[in-house]
Order: C-alpha cells, then sequence, then structure tokens
C-alpha cells in the first residue's frame, strides 16, 4: 500500500469528524452505535419539546449540518416548540426538515391537513417526513388497513406540496407497513452497524439518548449518506414548496 504524504492526510480529514470531536468535548456517551464519521461526514440531529432549551448557535459551532423538528402528531397536536426551534436553527443558517408522527388510529387525511397546515408557511429546507413506528401506539386496525391508510397520506400530501416526502422508521415498521407498500427515500432508525433496513435511504439515526452541554433533553444522532457535498447538492436540487 502507498503512503499518502502527511500534508494530503490533513486535507483528507472530513468536516464530520471535526463534528465528532466537538460532541465527544461537549457530550456523554450516548445510546446507540457509533459510525465511521470518514465514511459519513455529514451529521444532524433531531429534537422535539422534550429537548428543552437548546442553543442553536453552539449547535451551529460544532458542525451540525441539519436538524429535523418534530411538527405534529396525530390530527390535533402541535409541538410546542416546534416554531421556536425552526426560528433559531433559520437565524442560525442550520438547514432543517419537518416530521409528522403518525397514529395509526386517526384519519390519514385528516392528519396530513394538519401537519400541512403547521408547516406550509415555514421555509423548510429539507423534504417532510413522515414518521411510522409501533411505539406508542394502540389500534383496532389491521396491518393492511395501516398500509392503505399510510400510503393515502403519501399520496394525498405529495400532491399538495408537489414533492416526494421522506419515511423515517425503523427495522419492524419499515416490513410491516412500508416495504413494497410506498417507494419514497427513507430516514432509517438503525442501532446495527451491517447494512440497515431495506430501502433508499437518505438519513440514518444511528443513536438515541446522546446529552449535549447546551441541550437541555436527549439527543438523536443522524447522518446523511454521503459527502458534504453530496449534502450540498441534495439541499440544492430540493424541490420548491
Amino acid at each position: 500500500m502507498k503512503k499518502f504524504p502527511f500534508v494530503v492526510l490533513l486535507f483528507l480529514i472530513p468536516a464530520g469528524l471535526i463534528f465528532y470531536i466537538a460532541l465527544i468535548q461537549n457530550s456523554s456517551n450516548p445510546s446507540g452505535i457509533t459510525i465511521d464519521h470518514l465514511q459519513y461526514p455529514v451529521i444532524g440531529v433531531d429534537f422535539s419539546h422534550h429537548s428543552g432549551d437548546i442553543n442553536f448557535q453552539k449547535l451551529k459551532q460544532d458542525g451540525v449540518s441539519f436538524v429535523f423538528l418534530k411538527a405534529t402528531e396525530g390530527s390535533s397536536h402541535k409541538d410546542s416548540k416546534v416554531d421556536e426551534y425552526f426560528k433559531e436553527a433559520v437565524r442560525n443558517e442550520i438547514p432543517v426538515g419537518f416530521y409528522h408522527f403518525y397514529r395509526f388510529e386517526e384519519d390519514p387525511v385528516h392528519q396530513l391537513k394538519f401537519f400541512h397546515k403547521t408547516v406550509s408557511s415555514k421555509n423548510y429546507s429539507l423534504p417532510l417526513v413522515l414518521d411510522v413506528e409501533d411505539y406508542g401506539q394502540t389500534s383496532n386496525k389491521t396491518r393492511s388497513a395501516i398500509r392503505r391508510d399510510i400510503k393515502t397520506f403519501v399520496d394525498s400530501l405529495e400532491s399538495v406540496v408537489k414533492c416526494e416526502i421522506l419515511i423515517y422508521t425503523n427495522e419492524s415498521g419499515y416490513n410491516d407497513y412500508i416495504k413494497d407498500n410506498v417507494e419514497n427515500d427513507m430516514w432509517i432508525c438503525s442501532f446495527d452497524e451491517t447494512e440497515k433496513i431495506g430501502g433508499n435511504w437518505k438519513f440514518w439515526q444511528y443513536s438515541h439518548h446522546g446529552k449535549l452541554k447546551y441541550v437541555d433533553g436527549w439527543v438523536d444522532y443522524n447522518t446523511f449518506n454521503g459527502s458534504n457535498e453530496q449534502f450540498q447538492k441534495y439541499l440544492n436540487e430540493f424541490c420548491s414548496h
């Protein structure tokens, strides 16, 4: 194997490694896995009101490349912090997107209308996200009915916003509700260091319960499936809404 000059190696260290070092300095060890920040240099976080007070300026200084915010849940619950978080993310020039936690027992059309109403006036820079997971769910609907409802949500929302949305889910959610049902790009939740769940994944949530000194609550760590240059291209090509 040929040896690279030391000066070349310095230029090959991506921004993601710098972010990783900053996290080590500012956080406790998260529950999840450690990813290769040379392979996945683009690091982001996601927040809901459970995160409490957040210093977005320090997030920016530490090299956070994107933020996903919980906007809504079901047909009537708006996250109490979404407006505040969005304002601070934009003020600190952090690309931001929104997700909706899908409730199996509620009407999909009512949910998508509520989600869209909540975020439509905001200039978001990442795709909207449908969060599909069994956690905290109770429903008398069959799995087939839930799958149909999810497809209705996706197709109907996309017809309104004229953009493809992302699907956030874990392995069980993917196998039960997404696989062979909708073909959207994925934001996956996986704590497996081997290849992730099926689908064309764009974002990977690889850790829960990280702790940053400038965030009151827990932090979820995410990465983009590509280089810094590919992430910028992804942002630049995001369709207008």
